[in-house]
């Protein structure tokens, strides 16, 4: 990156040419992007503990109600 000065206080930064040509060859490969979220998160984690509690249906069923509880919290506060 470079350092471009406009007037004495002001910094800008930018990229080189070379950076960004590598920058949009990197972008123009980009088919999917995936950015998890805390419902991501709890989802897995609960995929993760039903499989090992997949013979105890009743700690089964309390992690499944917790788990949910958790994530009507997490949705409300998006």
């Amino acid at each position: 990156m470079n350092r471009a000065y406009s007037g004495e206080t002001r910094m800008k930064w930018y990229l080189t040419k070379s950076n960004f040509g590598k920058q949009c060859a990197i972008g123009d490969n980009v088919s999917y992007v995936r950015f998890r979220t805390e419902l991501d998160e709890g989802s897995a984690s609960l995929f993760d503990k039903s499989r090992y509690l997949s013979e105890n249906e009743n700690a089964l069923d309390k992690e499944v109600r917790l788990a949910f509880v958790e994530m009507s919290v997490i949705h409300g506060k998006s």
